[in-house]
């Protein structure tokens, strides 16, 4: 029985990988004959299974457009197919209302003065990701030039946008929603960056689907800087996501060459988010992403992040384990007593392996720290 448990869990690691591998693969590499074989060849149980551990981490649209393209999506069981392209197609839809009401904005240039800034999701779906179903959105996130925040929110409220009352705004930015549930952050700073200048941070850009939107864009460093810092922002409350690594992986497929780590480093202004952002390149790396020598190098000296403690922080961490009120709720879940559906549950092993992941956590910064 031990034996069975162990296999099963040695079978479900491996369809993960590659399944991520599968996520990184380009056009030029192709998809290795293993690791397409490992996923033609697993039967639904085990495909469902992988799908319900890779939904939180929001990468399904992508799944079904690199399944797809490297020619495995007609090889699995129908439901599969089904489910992945279901999640394609909601993608889909959302993200052409967002981008529609976001082109609608930045057209109003003569309005603002100056294009605002974007930042992550509109971008990234728009110039990064393959294809604008693969890269999922929530929200509409711009951050105003300096002195064109209050033209900004009166475009907004001009556009039939309202504070949304459910958002708690904080210093730096303003939630506004519309009738059609669009949510729209409106950012007067990025306030991770405070301190740096405007023009040190960022640059004109057109957006590639909506031909002739302009904007502004982060530059290649404060980008990665940017992501680095989200991630870290974010993951005592939520854990890691593998949307935020590949967010990583596609800048630097776009800007490797020109990334300046010491920069990074310096815009970062934190240890822990520029030794997550190594640790982060390292396990690209290792999944098969090719990186010049500068990048490679220091990440190598960073501690390894696993595939597998990135999956087990999103199952353990939300839950709000392992402290006290987070065992409650799994023990609740687990007698029937409350159901928390939005939450993954936790592995067996999660209770024992998540001590080294917060061992690492805690040392990498202070190595980094070492010239």
């Amino acid at each position: 029985m031990q034996s069975f448990v162990r296999s099963r869990a040695q079978g479900r690691a491996s369809t993960h990988r590659s399944l991520f591998v599968t996520l990184l693969a380009t056009p030029e590499r192709g998809l290795a004959d293993e690791h397409r074989a490992r996923i033609a060849d697993a039967d639904q149980a085990t495909l469902m299974d992988a799908l319900d551990a890779l939904l939180p981490h929001k990468v399904a649209p992508l799944l079904a457009h690199q399944l797809k393209r490297h020619g495995v999506l007609s090889s699995l069981p129908a439901a599969v197919q089904e489910r992945l392209m279901h999640a394609q197609q909601e993608t889909q839809s959302t993200n052409m209302l967002l981008f529609l009401t976001a082109a609608s904005i930045l057209r109003a240039k003569k309005t603002l003065v100056q294009p605002p800034l974007l930042l992550k999701g509109i971008l990234l779906a728009d110039s990064y990701y393959p294809e604008l179903s693969t890269r999922p959105m929530g929200d509409i996130d711009f951050v105003a030039a300096p002195g064109c925040f209050e033209a900004l929110r009166g475009l907004a409220k001009s556009m039939g946008f309202y504070r949304d009352p459910r958002a708690i705004n904080g210093p730096h930015s303003i939630t506004f929603t519309n009738d059609r549930g669009v949510i729209f952050d409106a950012h007067i700073c990025i306030q991770e960056f405070i301190g740096f200048s405007w023009s040190a941070l960022s640059g004109p850009c057109e957006l590639k689907r909506f031909r002739g939107v302009e904007a502004q864009t982060l530059l290649p460093d404060a980008m990665l800087a940017h992501l680095a810092l989200h991630m870290h922002g974010h993951m005592p409350e939520i854990g890691l996501v593998l949307l935020w690594l590949l967010d990583i992986a596609f800048v630097l497929r776009r800007h490797a060459d020109d990334i300046d780590l010491a920069r990074v480093r310096a815009l970062c202004r934190n240890d822990g988010a520029y030794a997550l952002l190594l640790r982060t390149v390292r396990l690209l790396m290792q999944h098969g992403e090719v990186l010049p020598e500068h990048l490679a190098q220091p990440a190598q000296r960073a501690l390894p992040l696993t595939l597998a403690s990135v999956l087990r922080q999103r199952r353990f961490t939300p839950w709000g384990l392992p402290g006290a009120r987070g065992v409650a709720r799994v023990i609740a879940h687990r007698l029937h007593l409350k159901h928390y559906a939005r939450f993954q549950e936790p592995h067996a092993s999660d209770f024992v392996l998540w001590p080294i992941d917060a061992l690492c956590l805690r040392v990498s910064p202070l190595l980094v720290r070492v010239p």
